[in-house]
């Protein structure tokens, strides 16, 4: 029932998805990557495929076998969120709607409209999170691994957990010191020079996030939620966000971390029991779902055109 709800919610997205044009502002950088990867579906193009992340890359390879032009991606990679959100939702808010109301509101929309790779990581990730954390055994841990895949700053699930972590690494350091695997030295270098960007994030574009973050934190307090199996979720968005506020001040990659930390805060919150001010805590979710309404409003009115992109969702062309 609540997925078949969450899709009705969230159908305006697909179907703004569907008109996007050049809406979202990496809408250019994806058109431009899709376009190479057709010039070189067969080849082996470093500045096509360092750009991308493993799952990401195959998911765009599928639709250019099938000749689909990037509008019929956009779409499909739309879906593939909507659903997968909407599931992931659904399973999540066991407690009360953290996720639907007070955080997919926005990152829906973010998803589809501006970062397509790490919209695919975190709908996968809303989705694999509850069964990785009730699976035991290897398939657990490599459920934390696969979100990673389509946008490398979800690779910070697995370390939540030892085993994960220690799979993950052995899986990397065998992949990268093989002779037959070129593709994976590059991207592993690629990784460490885009998350050493030196430029840090404006004021309030971090300053946001850690309201988020504290919004969430306060609510666990005034409902005295017991985390139970999920203390490590809880405690990984912890030091996520401790990490990610040190790296505030020498990179703008850090606010990747911070929307990271949120999404797992309130995933934990989700998961949790609930004892006491469940109803008063509805309001709080409500509130801080309109917040980010209205930040991201804010984003658009503000925004601005860099070449023929437009972070205006209402500017449609198809």
């Amino acid at each position: 029932m609540r997925y078949r709800i969450n899709l009705i919610c969230y159908s305006p997205v697909l179907i703004f998805s569907s008109l996007r044009g050049n809406a979202g502002t990496d809408t250019e950088n994806y058109r431009d990557l899709y376009q190479k990867s057709i010039d070189n579906f067969l080849g082996f193009d470093v500045d096509t495929l360092v750009g991308m992340d493993p799952l990401f890359n195959a998911f765009q390879k599928l639709f250019i076998f099938f000749g689909f032009d990037f509008q019929i991606f956009a779409l499909g990679q739309a879906l593939f969120c909507w659903i997968l959100f909407s599931k992931g939702a659904a399973k999540i808010d066991r407690s009360f709607p953290i996720l639907s109301v007070g955080i997919l509101p926005v990152l829906t929309l973010d998803a589809c409209f501006n970062g397509l790779r790490y919209g695919m990581s975190f709908a996968l990730a809303s989705y694999l999170i509850p069964i990785a954390f009730e699976k035991k055994g290897y398939p657990a841990h490599l459920l934390r691994i696969i979100p990673g895949m389509f946008h490398s700053s979800m690779f910070l699930i697995a370390f939540i957990n030892p085993l994960s972590t220690l799979l993950l690494l052995v899986a990397l350091a065998t992949f990268y010191f093989h002779p037959n695997f070129e593709y994976i030295n590059y991207y592993l270098h690629h990784k460490m020079e885009e998350y050493a960007e030196t430029s840090r994030p404006s004021w309030f574009s971090g300053a946001f996030p850690i309201f988020q973050f504290m919004v969430l934190i306060a609510l666990t307090k005034f409902c005295q939620l017991q985390f139970k199996k999920y203390q490590a979720l809880f405690w990984g968005a912890i030091f996520i966000m401790a990490g990610a506020l040190y790296l505030s001040f020498f990179t703008v990659a850090s606010l990747r971390f911070m929307h990271l930390s949120v999404f797992l805060l309130a995933t934990a919150i989700g998961l949790s029991d609930v004892h006491i001010n469940k109803k008063r805590a509805k309001w709080i979710i409500l509130f801080l779902g309109v917040i980010n309404v209205l930040n991201f409003y804010r984003q658009i009115i503000i925004g601005f055109s860099v070449g023929n992109v437009f972070y205006l969702p209402y500017n449609f062309f198809w």
